[in-house]
């Protein structure tokens, strides 16, 4: 089988992907319980300007805004979890750019990667109107099962381990349909799209639906993997075709945090490293201070 139809549209059309439009591009241990006393630290202007809490401007508008959405926490670990949801809120659509163009991912999938239902959208589509599949029941629960999985994510796992598992449905789905090795004919730029957008979803989604304290520890697992990926590589092997890059997996087992700016880190380390044993206003103060601080004059 071989797929020549490099047109990949949703029903309806309204979506559209056009193969040709695609350019390939040639690019491709520490432990958890001290990432996030460290995370953000290698900043020499962020980290040591949090430092001297008491010293820091802030934003006076930002700074109302959050403390109306922590006006009725009662512990300080929800301040700090709520902020650092925050953080990553206020920042996700200058993470999306910057993923996006480290990516080269056309502007078609950024219109949906936010959408809950970008992975049933993709699949449905890259199946029919790619592979010529026909949806079936089966193919269908099948679809559904595997999203249900990599969303609910019990295990906690990084968000490259859940890409494998929607790489996985697509190889096996195409095998099932035409025949054993046929995965090796689809087309392998749109497929890196594919899957690109997929791991952009998943972080989006740990970004939205994430206790505060399951997405730390799902992007300290990510950083983590991808450090050891620099010191002892993965042995790959290669389908029949295929390049080898090297340290090709280290930027990819990053998530999408560390596309950020250093001031997202800092203000993180800054709020993972506050005093939690002084009372609750001061530590709602404290916790205001760094998330709405801005530079001095």
């Amino acid at each position: 089988m071989s797929f020549e139809d490099d047109t990949f549209t949703t029903e309806g059309g309204r979506y559209t992907w056009s193969y040709s439009q695609f350019e390939d591009r040639d690019d491709q241990p520490e432990s958890e319980d001290s990432f996030w006393s460290s995370y953000g630290s290698e900043d020499s202007f962020w980290s040591s300007y949090l430092t001297d809490i008491d010293s820091c401007q802030t934003n006076p508008d930002v700074r109302y805004r959050a403390a109306k959405k922590i006006s009725n926490l009662k512990y300080s670990y929800q301040i700090r979890n709520k902020l650092v949801k925050l953080l990553f809120e206020d920042g996700l659509n200058y993470l999306i750019s910057v993923y996006a163009a480290e990516e080269n991912l056309p502007e078609e999938y950024l219109k949906i990667v936010k959408n809950d239902d970008c992975l049933d959208i993709i699949l449905k589509s890259f199946f029919k109107n790619t592979c010529k599949i026909e949806l079936s029941k089966s193919l269908t629960s099948d679809i559904e099962t595997i999203i249900d999985k990599v969303h609910k994510n019990e295990d906690m796992d990084i968000v490259y381990n859940r890409v494998s598992e929607i790489q996985r449905i697509i190889h096996d789905t195409v095998d099932c349909a035409y025949g054993f090795g046929t995965q090796f004919n689809l087309p392998t730029i749109l497929v890196k799209k594919i899957l690109s957008a997929t791991r952009l979803h998943l972080n989006i989604w740990d970004i939205k639906y994430q206790h505060a304290t399951d997405l730390l520890k799902i992007i300290s697992s990510s950083r983590i993997a991808s450090t050891n990926e620099i010191s002892s590589p993965t042995s790959l092997k290669l389908a029949p075709g295929k390049t080898y890059f090297p340290h090709w997996r280290v930027r990819h087992l990053l998530s999408l945090a560390d596309f950020s700016r250093p001031e997202l880190a800092a203000k993180i380390n800054a709020l993972m490293n506050l005093d939690e044993s002084c009372s609750l206003a001061t530590f709602r103060e404290y916790a205001l201070t760094v998330y709405s601080a801005i530079p001095p004059d």
